[in-house]
């Protein structure tokens, strides 16, 4: 098999080589400039590949790409992408949607389905929102209607004492001990007195 090499590189041609492999925006410029050095060199394609931890096919292609067109043919031109999945007609739609559920996703998810025949993931719909400046956020529940009044505020009073007296130089652990020991001898003394029969 003939071993192939890229021609001989000017000095022009290798400080471009250079500061692509050095200074380039993306990791494969990066990486077929270096290719291009390595060969002018005096290194195999398959050197080359073993170097880079590429196919030699990829290695062959590049050195074509430079010969071809230079530098511009190591530069990854430009690609469509996947179409997406909302177009304008349906953003505008779903901006009309949110008015009329704000608070339910899966809710708009199947108004939607309905209305356009599209089926659309949640995910799409959130990122689709989050463009315009909405967000969804799930529902949580409060509380408050069943919690005790008098029994929260003084928990919360307790609680303002126990973080004054840490702020004055008693740890929080120190002050739950005080208050577990107190409180297991005021139970040791109800069962002693029970138990005496006092």
């Amino acid at each position: 098999m003939e071993k192939r090499f890229v021609a001989p590189l000017t000095e022009s041609e290798h400080q471009t080589q250079a500061s692509a492999y050095h200074h380039g925006e993306k990791r494969a410029l990066r990486r077929r400039a270096h290719a291009i050095l390595l060969s002018d060199q005096g290194h195999t394609i398959n050197q080359i590949s073993e170097i880079l931890q590429v196919r030699r096919d990829a290695v062959s292609r590049w050195f074509k790409q430079w010969e071809v067109s230079g530098l511009d043919g190591l530069i990854d031109k430009p690609r469509s992408g996947r179409t997406p999945a909302l177009d304008e007609h349906d953003h505008k739609r779903l901006q009309a949607l949110v008015a009329e559920h704000p608070h339910q996703i899966r809710a708009l998810q199947a108004r939607f389905q309905e209305e356009t025949g599209k089926t659309v993931a949640t995910v799409t719909l959130r990122r689709a929102l989050k463009k315009n400046d909405h967000s969804f956020k799930r529902i949580r529940y409060s509380l408050k209607a069943r919690r005790d009044e008098k029994d929260f505020r003084n928990t919360q009073g307790l609680m303002k004492a126990l973080h004054k007296r840490e702020d004055q130089g008693t740890s929080f652990t120190t002050l739950m001990s005080q208050a577990f020991h107190k409180r297991h001898r005021c139970r040791m003394r109800g069962a002693r007195s029970a138990s005496l029969g006092r």
